[in-house]
Protein backbone atom coordinates (compact mmCIF):
# COMPACT_ATOMS: atom_id res chain seq x y z
CA UNK A 1 0.00 0.00 0.00
CA UNK A 2 2.98 2.29 -0.45
CA UNK A 3 1.72 5.79 -1.29
CA UNK A 4 4.07 8.20 -3.03
CA UNK A 5 2.15 11.37 -2.04
CA UNK A 6 0.57 10.71 1.31
CA UNK A 7 0.73 11.71 4.94
CA UNK A 8 0.40 9.56 8.04
CA UNK A 9 0.00 10.95 11.57
CA UNK A 10 0.89 9.10 14.77
CA UNK A 11 -0.77 10.32 17.96
CA UNK A 12 1.75 9.83 20.77
CA UNK A 13 5.53 9.66 20.74
CA UNK A 14 6.15 6.90 23.26
CA UNK A 15 7.52 3.46 22.33
CA UNK A 16 4.36 2.31 20.50
CA UNK A 17 4.11 5.56 18.53
CA UNK A 18 7.81 5.60 17.66
CA UNK A 19 7.67 2.02 16.36
CA UNK A 20 4.56 2.82 14.33
CA UNK A 21 6.25 5.91 12.84
CA UNK A 22 9.32 3.87 11.88
CA UNK A 23 7.13 1.44 9.93
CA UNK A 24 4.92 4.12 8.36
CA UNK A 25 8.03 5.91 7.06
CA UNK A 26 8.51 3.03 4.61
CA UNK A 27 5.00 3.44 3.19
CA UNK A 28 4.12 7.15 3.28
CA UNK A 29 5.88 10.15 1.83
CA UNK A 30 5.47 12.03 5.13
CA UNK A 31 4.94 10.93 8.73
CA UNK A 32 4.20 13.28 11.64
CA UNK A 33 4.31 12.29 15.30
CA UNK A 34 2.20 14.49 17.57
CA UNK A 35 3.39 14.29 21.18
CA UNK A 36 2.01 16.01 24.27
CA UNK A 37 5.30 16.25 26.20
CA UNK A 38 8.11 18.66 25.45
CA UNK A 39 11.03 16.45 24.46
CA UNK A 40 14.77 16.91 24.70
CA UNK A 41 17.77 14.64 24.23
CA UNK A 42 18.15 13.69 27.88
CA UNK A 43 17.90 10.08 29.06
CA UNK A 44 15.43 10.68 31.89
CA UNK A 45 11.82 9.89 32.82
CA UNK A 46 9.29 12.32 31.37
CA UNK A 47 5.90 13.53 32.52
CA UNK A 48 3.90 11.63 29.89
CA UNK A 49 5.53 8.33 30.86
CA UNK A 50 5.46 8.32 34.67
CA UNK A 51 6.14 4.58 34.57
CA UNK A 52 9.59 5.50 33.22
CA UNK A 53 10.72 5.78 36.86
CA UNK A 54 9.95 2.10 37.37
CA UNK A 55 11.57 -1.09 36.16
CA UNK A 56 10.90 -2.09 32.55
CA UNK A 57 11.93 -5.17 30.63
CA UNK A 58 12.13 -5.39 26.88
CA UNK A 59 11.22 -9.01 26.24
CA UNK A 60 13.22 -11.01 23.74
CA UNK A 61 10.45 -11.17 21.14
CA UNK A 62 10.16 -7.38 21.18
CA UNK A 63 13.94 -6.86 21.07
CA UNK A 64 14.21 -9.03 17.96
CA UNK A 65 11.63 -6.87 16.18
CA UNK A 66 13.43 -3.68 17.21
CA UNK A 67 16.69 -5.07 15.83
CA UNK A 68 14.96 -5.51 12.45
CA UNK A 69 13.42 -2.04 12.55
CA UNK A 70 16.60 -0.38 13.80
CA UNK A 71 19.66 -2.36 12.66
CA UNK A 72 22.41 -2.15 15.25
CA UNK A 73 19.85 -1.77 18.07
CA UNK A 74 21.54 -4.34 20.34
CA UNK A 75 25.15 -3.34 19.87
CA UNK A 76 24.48 0.39 20.15
CA UNK A 77 22.48 0.04 23.35
CA UNK A 78 25.17 -2.14 24.88
CA UNK A 79 27.65 0.62 23.98
CA UNK A 80 25.38 3.03 25.91
CA UNK A 81 25.38 0.87 29.01
CA UNK A 82 22.75 -1.86 28.53
CA UNK A 83 23.75 -5.23 30.04
CA UNK A 84 23.20 -8.42 28.00
CA UNK A 85 22.01 -11.29 30.17
CA UNK A 86 21.24 -14.96 29.58
CA UNK A 87 17.62 -15.34 30.66
CA UNK A 88 18.31 -18.93 31.61
CA UNK A 89 20.74 -17.75 34.29
CA UNK A 90 18.47 -15.13 35.87
CA UNK A 91 16.66 -15.75 39.16
CA UNK A 92 12.96 -16.49 38.79
CA UNK A 93 10.51 -17.54 41.47
CA UNK A 94 7.13 -18.48 39.98
CA UNK A 95 4.30 -19.63 42.20
CA UNK A 96 6.73 -20.01 45.09
CA UNK A 97 9.09 -22.22 43.06
CA UNK A 98 12.56 -21.16 41.90
CA UNK A 99 13.12 -22.08 38.26
CA UNK A 100 16.24 -24.16 37.76
CA UNK A 101 19.04 -22.29 35.96
CA UNK A 102 20.31 -23.54 32.62
CA UNK A 103 22.37 -21.91 29.85
CA UNK A 104 20.24 -20.82 26.89
CA UNK A 105 20.30 -18.92 23.61
CA UNK A 106 17.86 -16.38 25.08
CA UNK A 107 19.57 -13.03 25.59
CA UNK A 108 17.78 -10.13 27.22
CA UNK A 109 19.06 -6.56 27.52
CA UNK A 110 18.90 -5.01 30.99
CA UNK A 111 18.43 -1.24 30.76
CA UNK A 112 16.12 1.58 31.81
CA UNK A 113 12.97 2.59 29.97
CA UNK A 114 14.32 6.13 29.33
CA UNK A 115 17.46 4.69 27.69
CA UNK A 116 15.64 2.48 25.20
CA UNK A 117 12.97 5.09 24.44
CA UNK A 118 15.46 7.93 23.93
CA UNK A 119 17.53 5.70 21.62
CA UNK A 120 14.52 4.70 19.51
CA UNK A 121 13.35 8.33 19.35
CA UNK A 122 16.80 9.38 18.17
CA UNK A 123 16.73 6.78 15.39
CA UNK A 124 13.23 7.80 14.31
CA UNK A 125 14.21 11.47 14.20
CA UNK A 126 16.99 10.55 11.77
CA UNK A 127 14.41 9.43 9.19
CA UNK A 128 14.20 12.13 6.52
CA UNK A 129 10.42 11.90 6.07
CA UNK A 130 9.46 11.84 9.77
CA UNK A 131 8.72 14.97 11.80
CA UNK A 132 8.08 14.99 15.55
CA UNK A 133 5.91 17.81 16.92
CA UNK A 134 6.09 18.01 20.71
CA UNK A 135 4.17 20.19 23.14
CA UNK A 136 0.88 19.49 21.32
CA UNK A 137 -2.62 18.62 22.49
CA UNK A 138 -4.74 16.48 20.18
CA UNK A 139 -8.37 17.66 20.08
CA UNK A 140 -9.71 14.93 17.83
CA UNK A 141 -9.65 13.33 14.41
CA UNK A 142 -11.64 14.36 11.35
CA UNK A 143 -13.70 11.69 9.59
CA UNK A 144 -15.56 12.39 6.34
CA UNK A 145 -17.46 9.76 4.34
CA UNK A 146 -16.25 7.03 6.73
CA UNK A 147 -12.60 7.86 6.09
CA UNK A 148 -10.08 9.68 8.27
CA UNK A 149 -9.07 13.05 6.82
CA UNK A 150 -6.86 14.58 9.47
CA UNK A 151 -6.28 15.65 13.05
CA UNK A 152 -7.29 18.70 15.05
CA UNK A 153 -4.60 19.86 17.43
CA UNK A 154 -3.21 22.76 19.44
CA UNK A 155 0.45 23.59 19.71
CA UNK A 156 0.55 24.95 23.23
CA UNK A 157 3.30 27.43 22.45
CA UNK A 158 1.18 29.02 19.70
CA UNK A 159 -2.17 28.60 21.51
CA UNK A 160 -3.94 28.28 18.17
CA UNK A 161 -6.00 25.34 16.96
CA UNK A 162 -4.67 23.74 13.78
CA UNK A 163 -5.94 21.12 11.39
CA UNK A 164 -3.46 18.73 9.83
CA UNK A 165 -4.64 16.60 6.87
CA UNK A 166 -3.72 12.91 6.75
CA UNK A 167 -4.60 9.74 4.87
CA UNK A 168 -3.82 7.56 7.89
CA UNK A 169 -3.91 8.19 11.64
CA UNK A 170 -2.52 5.73 14.19
CA UNK A 171 -3.59 6.23 17.80
CA UNK A 172 -0.71 5.52 20.21
CA UNK A 173 -2.01 7.63 23.11
CA UNK A 174 -2.05 4.76 25.60
CA UNK A 175 -4.65 3.31 27.93
CA UNK A 176 -6.41 6.69 28.20
CA UNK A 177 -7.07 6.75 24.45
CA UNK A 178 -10.15 8.71 23.38
CA UNK A 179 -10.59 6.69 20.20
CA UNK A 180 -13.69 4.80 21.47
CA UNK A 181 -15.42 8.12 22.15
CA UNK A 182 -14.34 9.56 18.81
CA UNK A 183 -15.89 6.55 17.10
CA UNK A 184 -19.16 7.11 18.96
CA UNK A 185 -19.17 10.81 18.06
CA UNK A 186 -18.88 9.92 14.35
CA UNK A 187 -21.73 7.42 14.57
CA UNK A 188 -19.66 4.25 14.79
CA UNK A 189 -19.98 1.56 17.41
CA UNK A 190 -17.66 1.70 20.42
CA UNK A 191 -15.53 -1.42 20.97
CA UNK A 192 -16.40 -3.85 23.74
CA UNK A 193 -13.92 -3.52 26.57
CA UNK A 194 -12.74 -6.03 29.17
CA UNK A 195 -11.29 -4.87 32.46
CA UNK A 196 -9.70 -7.05 35.11
CA UNK A 197 -9.34 -5.07 38.32
CA UNK A 198 -6.16 -5.99 40.17
CA UNK A 199 -5.59 -2.80 42.22
CA UNK A 200 -1.84 -3.17 41.83
CA UNK A 201 0.52 -0.70 43.41
CA UNK A 202 4.24 -0.68 42.78
CA UNK A 203 7.03 1.20 44.47
CA UNK A 204 10.45 1.53 42.86
CA UNK A 205 13.86 2.54 44.11
CA UNK A 206 17.23 2.72 42.36
CA UNK A 207 20.38 1.56 44.14
CA UNK A 208 24.08 1.55 43.47
CA UNK A 209 24.63 -1.82 41.81
CA UNK A 210 25.28 -4.43 44.52
CA UNK A 211 28.12 -6.93 44.08
CA UNK A 212 25.64 -9.81 44.27
CA UNK A 213 24.07 -8.76 40.98
CA UNK A 214 27.25 -9.54 39.04
CA UNK A 215 25.95 -13.12 38.82
CA UNK A 216 22.25 -12.27 39.07
CA UNK A 217 21.56 -9.19 36.85
CA UNK A 218 17.84 -9.98 36.86
CA UNK A 219 15.49 -11.21 39.60
CA UNK A 220 11.75 -11.82 39.39
CA UNK A 221 9.56 -13.01 42.23
CA UNK A 222 5.99 -13.60 41.13
CA UNK A 223 3.00 -13.53 43.48
CA UNK A 224 1.92 -16.81 45.01
CA UNK A 225 -1.66 -16.67 46.29
CA UNK A 226 -2.63 -15.97 48.99
CA UNK A 227 0.60 -13.89 49.24
CA UNK A 228 -0.25 -10.70 47.33
CA UNK A 229 3.35 -9.46 47.11
CA UNK A 230 5.80 -9.66 44.25
CA UNK A 231 8.82 -7.86 42.90
CA UNK A 232 11.38 -7.48 40.15
CA UNK A 233 14.92 -6.17 40.10
CA UNK A 234 17.41 -5.62 37.31
CA UNK A 235 20.67 -3.89 36.57
CA UNK A 236 20.65 -0.89 34.28
CA UNK A 237 23.09 1.57 32.78
CA UNK A 238 25.19 3.74 35.05
CA UNK A 239 26.16 0.87 37.36
CA UNK A 240 22.70 0.95 38.95
CA UNK A 241 20.16 -1.62 40.13
CA UNK A 242 16.44 -0.83 40.11
CA UNK A 243 13.85 -2.63 42.21
CA UNK A 244 10.07 -2.46 41.74
CA UNK A 245 8.05 -4.06 44.54
CA UNK A 246 4.46 -4.88 43.71
CA UNK A 247 1.37 -5.42 45.83
CA UNK A 248 -1.98 -6.71 44.62
CA UNK A 249 -5.44 -5.76 45.86
CA UNK A 250 -4.35 -2.63 47.71
CA UNK A 251 -1.45 -4.29 49.53
CA UNK A 252 0.96 -1.56 48.44
CA UNK A 253 4.65 -1.35 49.27
CA UNK A 254 5.71 1.59 51.49
CA UNK A 255 7.61 4.58 50.16
CA UNK A 256 10.55 4.62 52.57
CA UNK A 257 13.76 2.63 52.02
CA UNK A 258 13.62 0.59 55.23
CA UNK A 259 9.93 -0.18 54.77
CA UNK A 260 10.61 -1.24 51.20
CA UNK A 261 13.26 -3.69 52.36
CA UNK A 262 10.90 -5.11 54.98
CA UNK A 263 8.19 -5.52 52.33
CA UNK A 264 10.67 -7.49 50.19
CA UNK A 265 11.37 -9.79 53.14
CA UNK A 266 7.71 -10.88 53.22
CA UNK A 267 7.47 -11.87 49.55
CA UNK A 268 7.29 -15.52 48.39
CA UNK A 269 11.11 -15.63 48.13
CA UNK A 270 13.94 -13.71 49.79
CA UNK A 271 16.15 -13.05 46.73
CA UNK A 272 15.37 -9.34 46.38
CA UNK A 273 15.49 -8.72 50.11
CA UNK A 274 18.98 -10.21 50.27
CA UNK A 275 20.16 -7.85 47.51
CA UNK A 276 18.40 -4.77 48.92
CA UNK A 277 19.37 -5.30 52.55
CA UNK A 278 22.83 -3.73 52.28
CA UNK A 279 22.40 -1.85 49.00
CA UNK A 280 22.98 1.92 48.83
CA UNK A 281 19.88 3.79 47.56
CA UNK A 282 20.43 6.48 44.93
CA UNK A 283 16.84 7.72 44.77
CA UNK A 284 13.82 8.00 47.00
CA UNK A 285 11.19 5.26 46.51
CA UNK A 286 8.55 6.29 43.95
CA UNK A 287 4.99 4.85 44.01
CA UNK A 288 2.53 4.22 41.19
CA UNK A 289 -0.91 2.65 40.89
CA UNK A 290 -2.39 0.37 38.25
CA UNK A 291 -6.10 -0.28 38.92
CA UNK A 292 -6.97 -2.67 36.08
CA UNK A 293 -5.81 -4.45 32.96
CA UNK A 294 -7.77 -3.38 29.89
CA UNK A 295 -8.48 -4.85 26.46
CA UNK A 296 -10.49 -3.23 23.65
CA UNK A 297 -11.88 -5.53 20.95
CA UNK A 298 -11.52 -3.39 17.82
CA UNK A 299 -11.36 -6.48 15.63
CA UNK A 300 -15.03 -7.21 16.41
CA UNK A 301 -16.37 -3.94 15.00
CA UNK A 302 -18.17 -4.37 11.68
CA UNK A 303 -17.70 -0.77 10.55
CA UNK A 304 -14.71 1.45 11.14
CA UNK A 305 -13.29 4.61 9.54
CA UNK A 306 -10.84 3.93 6.72
CA UNK A 307 -7.26 4.85 7.57
CA UNK A 308 -7.73 4.93 11.36
CA UNK A 309 -5.83 2.41 13.54
CA UNK A 310 -4.57 2.00 17.11
CA UNK A 311 -1.48 0.43 18.62
CA UNK A 312 0.02 -0.51 21.99
CA UNK A 313 -1.79 0.36 25.21
CA UNK A 314 -4.51 2.10 23.18
CA UNK A 315 -5.66 -1.45 22.37
CA UNK A 316 -4.49 -3.44 25.38
CA UNK A 317 -2.92 -2.35 28.66
CA UNK A 318 -1.37 -5.24 30.62
CA UNK A 319 -0.63 -5.55 34.31
CA UNK A 320 2.93 -4.08 34.39
CA UNK A 321 4.08 -6.98 36.57
CA UNK A 322 4.51 -9.01 33.37
CA UNK A 323 6.47 -6.41 31.33
CA UNK A 324 4.49 -7.04 28.13
CA UNK A 325 3.80 -3.48 26.94
CA UNK A 326 6.85 -2.39 24.93
CA UNK A 327 7.34 -5.81 23.35
CA UNK A 328 3.72 -6.26 22.31
CA UNK A 329 3.79 -2.75 20.76
CA UNK A 330 6.90 -3.70 18.75
CA UNK A 331 5.22 -6.87 17.51
CA UNK A 332 2.14 -4.85 16.49
CA UNK A 333 4.34 -2.41 14.57
CA UNK A 334 5.92 -5.34 12.75
CA UNK A 335 2.42 -6.60 11.91
CA UNK A 336 1.45 -3.12 10.65
CA UNK A 337 4.39 -3.22 8.25
CA UNK A 338 3.25 -6.55 6.81
CA UNK A 339 -0.36 -5.39 6.51
CA UNK A 340 0.64 -2.19 4.71
CA UNK A 341 2.54 -4.28 2.18
CA UNK A 342 -0.28 -6.72 1.54
CA UNK A 343 -3.62 -4.95 2.07
CA UNK A 344 -5.48 -1.70 1.50
CA UNK A 345 -8.79 -0.14 2.49
CA UNK A 346 -10.97 -2.04 4.89
CA UNK A 347 -8.98 -5.23 4.29
CA UNK A 348 -6.00 -3.48 5.87
CA UNK A 349 -7.98 -2.55 8.96
CA UNK A 350 -9.43 -6.07 9.34
CA UNK A 351 -6.08 -7.81 8.82
CA UNK A 352 -4.34 -5.47 11.24
CA UNK A 353 -6.81 -5.64 14.12
CA UNK A 354 -7.26 -9.41 13.64
CA UNK A 355 -3.48 -9.75 13.78
CA UNK A 356 -3.25 -7.58 16.88
CA UNK A 357 -5.86 -9.79 18.52
CA UNK A 358 -3.70 -12.84 17.80
CA UNK A 359 -0.60 -11.13 19.23
CA UNK A 360 -2.42 -10.01 22.37
CA UNK A 361 -4.43 -13.18 23.00
CA UNK A 362 -1.60 -15.30 24.39
CA UNK A 363 -0.04 -12.82 26.85
CA UNK A 364 -3.51 -11.60 27.87
CA UNK A 365 -4.75 -15.09 28.73
CA UNK A 366 -1.56 -15.98 30.58
CA UNK A 367 -1.33 -12.79 32.62
CA UNK A 368 -5.03 -12.42 33.35
CA UNK A 369 -5.18 -16.13 34.20
CA UNK A 370 -2.37 -15.60 36.70
CA UNK A 371 -4.14 -12.59 38.24
CA UNK A 372 -7.40 -14.52 38.56
CA UNK A 373 -5.70 -16.94 40.92
CA UNK A 374 -6.59 -14.39 43.56
CA UNK A 375 -10.27 -14.96 44.45
CA UNK A 376 -10.72 -11.22 45.07
CA UNK A 377 -9.89 -10.38 41.44
CA UNK A 378 -13.16 -10.26 39.51
CA UNK A 379 -13.35 -11.96 36.13
CA UNK A 380 -14.63 -14.98 34.26
CA UNK A 381 -13.12 -18.30 35.34
CA UNK A 382 -14.32 -20.91 32.83
CA UNK A 383 -13.37 -24.53 33.33
CA UNK A 384 -10.79 -24.31 30.53
CA UNK A 385 -9.01 -21.45 32.32
CA UNK A 386 -9.04 -23.30 35.64
CA UNK A 387 -7.58 -26.41 34.00
CA UNK A 388 -4.95 -24.31 32.25
CA UNK A 389 -3.94 -22.69 35.53
CA UNK A 390 -3.72 -26.09 37.21
CA UNK A 391 -1.44 -27.34 34.44
CA UNK A 392 0.72 -24.21 34.60
CA UNK A 393 1.07 -24.62 38.36
CA UNK A 394 2.40 -28.13 37.82
CA UNK A 395 4.60 -26.87 34.99
CA UNK A 396 6.16 -24.29 37.34
CA UNK A 397 6.94 -27.03 39.84
CA UNK A 398 8.56 -29.12 37.13
CA UNK A 399 10.53 -26.08 35.96
CA UNK A 400 12.08 -25.96 39.41
CA UNK A 401 14.00 -29.13 38.57
CA UNK A 402 13.82 -29.70 34.81
CA UNK A 403 15.91 -27.27 32.67
CA UNK A 404 14.01 -28.12 29.48
CA UNK A 405 10.67 -27.22 31.05
CA UNK A 406 12.15 -24.04 32.57
CA UNK A 407 13.48 -22.85 29.21
CA UNK A 408 10.19 -23.69 27.48
CA UNK A 409 8.42 -21.48 30.03
CA UNK A 410 10.91 -18.63 29.53
CA UNK A 411 10.54 -18.79 25.74
CA UNK A 412 6.79 -18.28 26.10
CA UNK A 413 6.96 -15.50 28.69
CA UNK A 414 9.51 -13.67 26.50
CA UNK A 415 7.16 -13.83 23.46
CA UNK A 416 9.53 -16.09 21.52
CA UNK A 417 7.30 -19.19 21.39
CA UNK A 418 3.48 -19.38 21.56
CA UNK A 419 1.81 -20.66 24.76
CA UNK A 420 0.72 -23.77 22.84
CA UNK A 421 4.35 -24.92 22.98
CA UNK A 422 3.94 -25.48 26.73
CA UNK A 423 1.30 -28.09 25.94
CA UNK A 424 3.42 -29.90 23.35
CA UNK A 425 3.70 -33.63 23.97
CA UNK A 426 7.38 -33.54 24.99
CA UNK A 427 6.85 -30.79 27.59
CA UNK A 428 3.52 -32.15 28.84
CA UNK A 429 5.11 -35.58 29.29
CA UNK A 430 7.92 -34.10 31.38
CA UNK A 431 5.43 -32.14 33.49
CA UNK A 432 3.33 -35.26 34.06
CA UNK A 433 6.41 -37.33 34.93
CA UNK A 434 7.49 -34.76 37.48
CA UNK A 435 4.02 -34.62 39.03
CA UNK A 436 3.91 -38.43 39.22
CA UNK A 437 7.35 -38.61 40.84
CA UNK A 438 6.33 -35.93 43.31
CA UNK A 439 3.17 -37.79 44.30
CA UNK A 440 5.04 -41.09 44.55
CA UNK A 441 7.63 -39.62 46.89
CA UNK A 442 5.13 -37.78 49.07
CA UNK A 443 4.22 -40.72 51.38
CA UNK A 444 7.88 -41.61 51.90
CA UNK A 445 8.74 -38.00 52.67
CA UNK A 446 5.84 -37.79 55.10
CA UNK A 447 6.87 -41.02 56.83
CA UNK A 448 10.46 -39.88 57.11
CA UNK A 449 9.33 -36.58 58.60
CA UNK A 450 7.13 -38.33 61.16
CA UNK A 451 9.96 -40.69 62.14
CA UNK A 452 12.33 -37.79 62.67
CA UNK A 453 9.79 -35.88 64.76
CA UNK A 454 8.82 -37.86 67.89
CA UNK A 455 6.13 -35.33 68.71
Amino acid sequence: MTQAHSHAIVLGGSMAGLCAARVLADHFSRVTIIERDLLDDSVAPRKGVPQGQHLHSLLIGGARVLERLFPGFRSELIARGATPDDVGQARYCIGGVHLVNAPSDLEILRMSRPLVESYVRERVRELRNVKLLDGCDVLGVTVVDSAVRGVRMVRRQLKVEQWMPATMVVDATGRGSKLPHWLRDFGFEMPREDRVRVDVGYTSCTYRRPVATQTRPGILIGPSAPNTRAGVGAVMEGDRFIVSLIGYLGDYAPTDVSGLSEFARTMPASDLHEVMRDAVPLTKPVPARFPFSQLRYYERLRKFPFGLLAIGDAICSFNPMYAQGMSVAALEADLLDRCLREYSGDDLRCAYFDGCSAIIDAPWRLTVGADLRFPEVSGSRPLSARLRNLYLKRLARAAGEDPEVALAFLRVTNLVNPPSSLFALRIATRVAAHAFARRSSAPQLSAATNAADPA
